[in-house]
């Protein structure tokens, strides 16, 4: 996907670009080892937004991570 405008969001030392601006019932993958430690994280940086987030553990094309979808 491609986003018009990223913010870079740093976890762990790994840098992730994240859109800035996440419509509704759009989603994101970020691929990492430890998905439930991750979230938490992509909550903070969008809390100020108001945004309902949910997110699943996924594979995707070999690379494990979770996709956050916008739902509200």
């Amino acid at each position: 996907m491609s986003w018009s405008k990223t913010q870079q969001l740093r976890i762990r030392g790994a840098q992730f670009a994240v859109p800035a601006v996440l419509g509704l019932n759009q989603s994101f993958f970020m691929p990492c080892l430890k998905p439930k430690e991750i979230f938490p994280q992509v909550v903070g940086h969008y809390s100020g937004h108001g945004y309902n987030l949910i997110w699943a553990e996924k594979i995707e094309a070999g690379v494990l991570g979770i996709r956050v979808w916008r739902v509200g």
